[in-house]
């Protein structure tokens, strides 16, 4: 009888054992038909780029079979993909990162182009060539930015000089901070500011030398220096040839000499007369009537609107005719 049950009890156990086994078995099945099916899932969603969504389905399957070699598989190469995905857009955001820099230091907007160096360098791309080109734009920057300094120093000198009327001082600041600095457009408000203050500095002096010039001259006319009055006009002239106020001058120059030589002359011409007058009237005085009509001839020769002289040759005409009735009367008489 105790054999019997033993007997029993074994076959009791293989049947339990073997019921196990299918029991597992078909676990099994159903955790990998779910694996397969997850895995399966998880492959559409990574196609499709959807990593974290593809990660969660792997990680669902991995709870049910931890060691399932396919599913560890498939999540080392979905994180692959992902990170390369991630890559692969940080790439191209740095891209277009270097474009829009490029534009901002085309357009000399140093500021934009160094706050999007930064965020481009701050997306952390591992690429070493977009590496290589953000190092060299950084160097550009920097170079940019010591350019900025140099033009800001030498501005605010450029600014001082003008500002305390010291062009041309200012000016040879300028041709050296051009020289230093190889940017068109640094300097280029300064540079028309101190031209049109140079400009408005020698017209200023230009009209003060021709104002200094013309007293001049007219006083050299009201001193009737004549000589030195044509000098400083032909001066005057070649520095101020279109001045009509020193063509004016000229003339002035030109016609109150002739009036000074011309009144001159007729002072002159009315001594002379004078003096011929004074001889008539003393030979008129003497009785010498033919010299007395010699001088008044003589005055009125040099001056022929004497009035004076006019008048005493009246007044000899009649002392001569007086003399001629005389001389006849004396001449009867001694024939009687």
């Amino acid at each position: 009888a105790k054999l019997g049950e033993a007997s029993m009890d074994l076959g009791t156990r293989a049947e339990f054992q073997n019921l196990r086994e299918k029991v597992d078995a078909a676990l099994k099945r159903k955790v990998e038909q779910r694996v397969t099916e997850l895995l399966a899932q998880a492959g559409k969603e990574a196609k499709a780029r959807n990593f974290d969504a593809a990660l969660g389905l792997i990680d669902q399957a991995l709870e049910a079979s931890p060691e399932h070699k396919d599913a560890l598989a498939e999540r080392s190469k979905v994180r692959k993909a992902r990170e390369e995905a991630e890559e692969e857009e940080k790439s191209k955001l740095v891209a277009k990162a270097l474009g829009d820099i490029q534009a901002a230091l085309k357009a000399s907007d140093f500021d934009t182009a160094s706050d999007l160096l930064a965020e481009a360098r701050a997306v952390g791309v591992r690429d070493k060539a977009l590496q290589k080109h953000l190092d060299q734009l950084q160097q550009r920057l920097d170079s940019e930015a010591e350019k900025q300094r140099v033009v800001a120093s030498f501005r605010g000198k450029i600014a001082n000089l003008v500002d305390t009327d010291e062009l041309e001082q200012a000016q040879e600041t300028l041709d050296e901070a051009r020289a230093q600095v190889s940017r068109a457009t640094a300097f280029a408000d300064l540079a028309e500011k101190i031209e049109d203050l140079t400009q408005e500095k020698e017209a200023q002096e230009r009209e003060a030398e021709h104002a200094a010039v013309c007293s001049e001259i007219a006083s050299l006319l009201e001193s009737r220096d004549f000589s030195n009055a044509r000098f400083e006009f032909a001066k005057a002239l070649r520095k101020f040839p279109d001045s009509d106020e020193i063509k004016a001058l000229g003339e002035r120059v030109e016609d109150e000499e002739v009036a000074v030589r011309e009144a001159e002359a007729a002072a002159e011409r009315e001594r002379q007369a004078n003096e011929a007058i004074e001889r008539a009237g003393a030979a008129l005085a003497e009785g010498e009537l033919e010299a007395a009509q010699a001088a008044v001839a003589e005055a009125l020769e040099v001056d022929a609107e004497s009035a004076a002289a006019v008048e005493l040759g009246k007044e000899i005409h009649a002392r001569v005719e007086e003399e001629a009735v005389r001389e006849a009367a004396r001449a009867e008489a001694a024939s009687l």
